[in-house]
């Protein structure tokens, strides 16, 4: 039998309690969404996995994750859970830092897809995590419980077709929980796919650059969308958008593609300083190319690098990008 460190067992506990790794309730984890009163049927959504919420806390709580990692017994269950949810009415509660930044990005990917003409896609009053580090840490039987949990969640709002940003919600939803969890038959689609199909509209929509100086920008495979998705890799669909910015000039990390390195992210709670190395290694590769921006696409890597990258290098959510170079009235 798998003896797991506490602090996973923790996390294990939370999602399987309360529908966040954090212990963030469901309205919080929605909270980005403006259009919970506009739609009256909500058969397509927008669902943000709650990554965007978790990791921005996460993100700007990361003083308190030295303190809750460094010792992973028995004490870590009172050490990572104080600086984000009350345990009890007897547990001093610290204050959760928001970060509206990352919270901001699926609601700007919505009024995206509401510009391209998907303007019956909404988005939910509440929001359960995804539930994908059970998948990564292999708590299988909890993982497909959830994914149970999470077919009647969407069920019950009358949910048919779910269009999805990040690389982890689109994997657990489309090769675990479609292939292992009966009647998870929602149709999913990837907003990037989207993008990539109607670039010709989002050119028109450009903004026109103030310098003709191009920027050096480079691009960030997130490991689930350049290795893991045999079936459906997402390489080419960010690069094609970013080559048709006016003032990008394109340039690639020296492992890119299948061949991308990964961000650190995946072992930040059991290794923390072992993540953030692997972080600088993989960062290094991005500034020997002379970028002045790095894009990416998933909120787990950008949350990695920002801990790690110079201050001289914008670090840019893929998303965040287009929507930058949009014009909106």
């Amino acid at each position: 039998m798998t003896k797991y460190p506490e602090i996973l067992r923790l996390m294990k506990d939370m999602i399987m309690k309360t529908k966040s790794p954090l212990g963030t309730s469901l309205k919080t984890n929605a909270a980005w969404c403006d259009c919970k009163n506009t739609h009256e049927t909500h058969e397509k959504i927008l669902y943000s996995g709650a990554l965007y919420t978790s990791m921005g806390i996460v993100h700007r709580n990361a003083m308190f994750l030295p303190l809750a990692l460094k010792n992973p017994t028995k004490e870590a269950r009172l050490k990572l859970a104080r600086p984000f949810t009350p345990l009890s009415k007897y547990v001093l509660r610290v204050p959760i830092f928001r970060d509206k930044k990352m919270e901001a990005i699926p609601k700007k990917a919505l009024k995206i897809l509401q510009f391209l003409g998907y303007e019956d896609v909404c988005c939910l009053p509440e929001e359960p995590y995804n539930g994908v580090l059970l998948h990564d840490l292999g708590f299988k039987k909890e993982l497909l419980e959830y994914g149970s949990y999470l077919r009647d969640f969407f069920k019950q709002y009358g949910v048919k077709e779910i269009f999805i940003i990040d690389p982890h919600t689109y994997e657990v939803f489309t090769e675990v929980y479609a292939k292992e969890v009966s009647d998870f038959n929602f149709k999913m689609h990837l907003v990037l796919d989207i993008l990539n199909e109607n670039i010709d509209k989002l050119k028109e929509q450009w903004k026109t650059p103030q310098t003709n100086e191009k920027i050096i920008t480079t691009y960030h495979d997130p490991c689930i969308f350049s290795k893991r998705l045999k079936e459906h890799p997402v390489i080419d669909q960010p690069r094609n958008l970013l080559k048709e910015v006016e003032n990008v000039e394109f340039k690639e990390p020296f492992n890119h593609g299948r061949h991308s390195r990964c961000c650190g992210g995946p072992i930040e709670f059991i290794f923390m300083d072992l993540s953030k190395e692997v972080a600088k290694i993989r960062f290094k590769q991005f500034t020997e190319t002379g970028a002045q921006q790095v894009i990416t696409a998933c909120p787990i890597c950008y949350i990695n690098f920002d801990r790690v990258r110079p201050k001289n290098v914008k670090l840019i959510d893929l998303i965040d990008f287009i929507y930058q170079n949009m014009e909106w009235s």
